[in-house]
């Protein structure tokens, strides 16, 4: 089973949105960005973290069965 994930990277300082110290914070690694279930949440957050902009990316991941 696939399901559908976004992550967010800021447009102005290329980082992706992640988790640091159990909040949301810049991070440089993709690998360590937030895999949003849905598109609104993602959408959402990047309103309140990107000023300047931000891309969205959407992807689908296997999930365990």
């Amino acid at each position: 089973m696939f399901a559908r994930r976004h992550i967010v990277q800021d447009r102005e300082s290329l980082l992706f949105l992640g988790f640091e110290d159990g909040d949301i914070a810049p991070v440089p690694l993709i690998k360590h960005a937030v895999k949003f279930e849905t598109e609104e949440s993602a959408v959402l957050t990047a309103l309140g973290w990107c000023d300047a902009g931000y891309v969205l990316f959407s992807f689908y991941v296997e999930l365990p069965e």
